[in-house]
């Protein structure tokens, strides 16, 4: 995974939901470029789904979904990565 998607991971480690929920908006831009590998995009969005469907802020949850929305216009994804929000 690209470096700068491994330290914004790091990121959503902080105890406060706003860095998170800024940090997700940032994944969200990065994944907005459709210059990533697919194997990267792949597992962000499974990390991004997860963080959807958590027990976090809705912001942070608002934001992780839009980032897994913007991953879906510019990337084909496989219905697995996603699937949990089908439920």
């Amino acid at each position: 995974m690209t470096a700068w998607l491994e330290s914004a991971w790091k990121e959503l480690k902080s105890s406060d939901s706003d860095r998170r929920h800024l940090c997700l908006d940032a994944v969200g831009d990065v994944l907005e470029t459709g210059r990533l590998p697919q194997e990267d995009v792949e597992r962000a969005v499974e990390r991004l789904t997860a963080i959807a469907l958590s027990g976090e802020s809705y912001d942070v949850r608002e934001s992780a979904l839009h980032a897994v929305c913007t991953a879906s216009s510019h990337y084909a994804l496989p219905y697995r990565v996603v699937e949990p929000l089908a439920a």
